[in-house]
């Protein structure tokens, strides 16, 4: 919600949509529209927990969304390796951790320590960091990948950048 109250959709020219469905009223004509675009770009903002992380794994194979269609997937979202430069972000436990039911490239591409993170029901929200910092990082990231014109290798690296600039700001506004 708080990407469209600060006009992101309007600044950087997309359809913004929420797993969840919203906007309502809105929600089915920009799916179907992005899924007959041949450029279309998606942006998948997420928490660091074991839904977001997986994620753009189902968006990709649910035919609700994307299967079949030839979209570019950036992941700007929040990683457990994003964690380790953002020390101010509020780390929450839940009283009965989840089980790990995660799709095998995702298990393979986790570090020991990201797993053991999640094992223990770690996870860390979006909400925990204020809209002008996350409006920072989408931003860029956009207007990053609108310059690269492709999906690149260095694509996760920037973003993961964009995560640490955004850390950095933080903790020289905390300090």
């Amino acid at each position: 919600h708080f990407l469209i109250a600060n006009n992101c959709h309007v600044e950087t020219g997309s359809g913004i949509l929420s797993v969840t469905g919203y906007p309502e009223s809105l929600f089915s004509t920009i799916l179907d529209m992005a899924k007959q675009n041949p450029d279309l770009k998606v942006y998948v903002l997420h928490d660091c927990s074991l839904d977001g992380i997986s994620l753009i794994d189902h968006l990709k194979t649910s035919a609700n969304w994307f299967l079949n269609c030839p979209v570019k997937i950036y992941d700007i979202g929040l990683s457990y390796h994003h964690l380790q430069n953002l020390p101010n972000a509020h780390i929450r436990k839940a009283v009965n951790p989840p089980e790990i039911n995660l799709p095998p490239d995702i298990m393979q591409n986790l570090s020991s320590e990201a797993l053991e993170w999640f094992k223990q029901g770690y996870y860390v929200e979006l909400e925990s960091f204020s809209p002008r910092l996350l409006l920072k990082v989408v931003r860029k990231t956009i207007a990053r990948t609108n310059q690269e014109g492709i999906v690149t290798s260095t694509s996760a690296a920037n973003t993961a950048n964009d995560w640490i600039e955004v850390g950095a700001g933080t903790a020289a506004a905390a300090g």
